[in-house]
């Protein structure tokens, strides 16, 4: 894919919704990493990073914009794990530093000081552990620190960080879990919601039955929607994925009116982004990949229906020099309000 033809198609209109988006090298030694911004009302793309951002870094899990500054997740696994930061107030771009830690991020958000993120994570103990952290002096020239807040008992991990969903208050996350005599896979889940400033889990919730793994739920005490993957015992694809209602209210998770994404657009999905003012869910998935585009969708959470609101042009399909990594709001990220 050549770089400067990144491209936006004519598709559905999404009004003033900009997206912070990496556009990933995957050649170590070659090209780095873009941090592009994304357009998807005037169907185009700009640079604001074209440097600094290592192909030996992977930007596939959570980011976040908070005020001036661009926060991403970089994994090089198990070699090292960091935080990187754009300043983004200018239309070039600058980077800040690429800050190491000592656990594993999954998803971010911005904290209450200048510098400092709330993050969901993993150590490096044996088994793994989540946490919640709270990571601070990212923007200083010392070590950056961190704080465990709250930690999470022994639970399953299908390797999805959209599983992991901030509240202004709270974290919610549905693990996955496998129920049966026969080892086909994760079929089930459990949920937990935790307090960001305690870190005192207040629902921890069983799900009922055997309705596939949680790949993205939307966080709620009560009902939801959400995108679950059901092992499909060997066939084409391990798991078969499905639209579905989600019902947290009583002493088990129920979820109930399935709808099979045929289409297979939630496949492999990156963190979902969220803008304030806004009620989509905007996500590129795997699913819906050729070696000619990636489709952004717009998701309907309370129907699921999705609309494409942005066309990537360019192969960004193994084994290309280029992959699409994590996307959010490019305005300092509002997380959701629950009412």
């Amino acid at each position: 894919m050549v770089r400067g033809i990144i491209l936006a198609l004519c598709a559905s209109q999404a009004a003033a919704t900009k997206m912070m988006f990496v556009n990933g090298s995957q050649v170590v030694g070659g090209a780095d990493s873009q941090l592009l911004e994304l357009d998807f009302e005037a169907k185009s793309t700009r640079v604001v990073l074209d440097s600094g951002l290592d192909a030996t870094w992977s930007f596939v899990d959570g980011s976040v914009v908070c005020g001036d500054l661009w926060y991403g997740v970089a994994s090089n696994f198990p070699v090292g794990m960091a935080i990187a930061i754009v300043d983004i107030s200018n239309s070039t771009g600058k980077l800040v530093g690429i800050q190491s830690l000592d656990f594993k991020p999954h998803h971010i958000k911005c904290g209450k000081e200048f510098g400092q993120l709330i993050t969901v994570g993993a150590d490096n103990g044996n088994p793994t552990t989540f946490h919640l952290y709270s990571v601070g002096n990212l923007t200083s020239a010392v070590s950056p620190t961190s704080t465990i807040i709250g930690t999470f008992p022994k639970v399953g991990w299908a390797g999805y960080p959209s599983i992991f969903q901030f509240t202004e208050d709270s974290l919610y996350v549905h693990f996955s879990k496998h129920v049966g005599i026969f080892d086909t896979g994760f079929n089930t889940g459990e949920m937990f919601k935790m307090d960001l400033a305690t870190g005192s889990i207040s629902i921890h919730k069983q799900y009922s039955g055997a309705p596939g793994m949680p790949v993205f739920v939307t966080p709620s005490d009560g009902k939801s929607w959400g995108v679950f993957g059901k092992p499909t015992g060997g066939q084409e694809h391990a798991y078969d994925y499905y639209f579905c209602q989600v019902d947290a209210s009583g002493a088990k998770v129920k979820v109930s009116q399935c709808k099979q994404d045929t289409e297979r657009k939630w496949f492999n999905i990156e963190i979902p982004a969220t803008c304030a003012g806004d009620d989509k869910y905007y996500f590129h998935s795997r699913g819906t990949q050729t070696h000619a585009d990636t489709p952004i969708f717009a998701a309907d959470m309370s129907s699921g229906d999705l609309s494409q609101v942005f066309d990537l042009q360019g192969d960004f399909i193994y084994p290309s020099e280029y992959y699409a990594g994590a996307m959010t709001c490019s305005t300092s990220s509002a997380t959701r309000i629950l009412v």
